[in-house]
């Protein structure tokens, strides 16, 4: 199934037995797809943190010898924690090609999987929309056109010419309170 983000979120209120059909599926498939996007995520994190921890590993052996090949001939600082930060950054901003790899894959995941995940949920808002609308057609809310047939015509024109005949009538009691009043 081809996956439109931008046409699977959107309602046709003329079809709402099909988009009610619909509903599910969408929702499975975009489910299924961020549990795949959930798993690239995960195994994108382990690979970095994998090369992270090796990193940081190797660093902490042979402090001295990643601090000359990084720095030159300069003499190491006291060789504390944050030294041992202050290498790692160093070491992936300068010649840390696969542990930056590995955090670009693992940006990438983390949006893909965000990207899904927010499709899920807009799909779940789709769900409330389409309930509502069908409260609102249940009440007659949308107006619809139809056909007059000569039934409709003449109980229409016999409605009217009632509220005509109500209205003098209405009129000429008017006419005879105000003759009465002007009269004492």
């Amino acid at each position: 199934m081809q996956l439109n983000y931008e046409k699977d979120v959107q309602i046709d209120q003329n079809t709402l037995d099909v988009e009610w059909c619909k509903q599910p599926i969408l929702f499975a498939v975009y489910s299924e797809q961020a549990a795949k996007a959930k798993a690239a995520l995960d195994k994108a994190k382990d690979v970095y943190d994998q090369v992270y921890a090796e990193t940081n590993f190797a660093i902490r052996k042979t402090p001295v010898s990643y601090w000359e090949r990084i720095m030159g001939d300069e003499k190491p600082p006291k060789i504390v924690e944050a030294f041992y930060t202050s290498m790692l950054d160093i070491v992936r901003m300068r010649e840390g090609e696969e542990l930056n790899k590995a955090r670009i894959v693992y940006a990438e995941a983390k949006y893909n999987y965000d990207i899904v995940s927010s499709a899920t949920k807009t799909l779940d808002q789709k769900k409330t929309a389409l309930e509502y609308l069908v409260k609102l057609l249940q009440l007659n809310y949308f107006s619809t056109p139809v056909a007059e047939d000569a039934d409709d015509k003449e109980w229409g024109e016999a409605a009217e010419e009632k509220q005509s005949a109500n209205l003098r009538k209405r009129a000429s009691l008017q006419l005879v309170v105000d003759n009465t009043e002007g009269k004492e």
